[in-house]
């Protein structure tokens, strides 16, 4: 919906959606309905949820798992998945029963690749740099 705004398209008559403009919020000329609703993406093996000040990631192909609170942390430097597994516990639930349902991707990807976190293809990669798996 946010790309379909941005692009004044009109969405498919007669496929479910999941998702929801965020458009006014992105260009200040407004909030989109339900702003205190859970947010969630994904893309292959990476998902992720916001709720309230929460937010957590999960690469499945890795096993990692990255808890932030945006409210103290919004650089994302502290990882609190070890430190808070109650509140990592819920916001995984609500991701697992977000994605239930979820439909397979329509073209599966051939490869993956691994992608710096926070770092650009020109910076080098350092051990000890974060990373997942992106696929094509």
């Amino acid at each position: 919906p946010t790309l379909a705004a941005a692009g004044q398209a009109a969405l498919p008559q007669g496929v479910a959606i999941d998702g929801r403009n965020l458009l006014p919020t992105l260009t200040g000329s407004g909030t989109q309905d339900r702003a205190d609703a859970p947010l969630f993406w994904s893309s292959g093996y990476y998902k992720a949820v916001r709720d309230g000040d929460w937010k957590l990631q999960v690469n499945a192909k890795q096993g990692k798992v990255w808890l932030y609170n945006l409210a103290s942390d919004p650089e994302e430097r502290t990882n609190l998945a070890a430190t808070q597994p109650e509140r990592r516990g819920a916001l995984e639930a609500l991701l697992a029963a977000h994605h239930r349902d979820a439909r397979k991707p329509l073209y599966p990807s051939t490869f993956a690749m691994p992608v710096p976190i926070d770092k650009t293809l020109a910076e080098p990669f350092e051990p000890g740099d974060e990373f997942v798996y992106w696929p094509n």
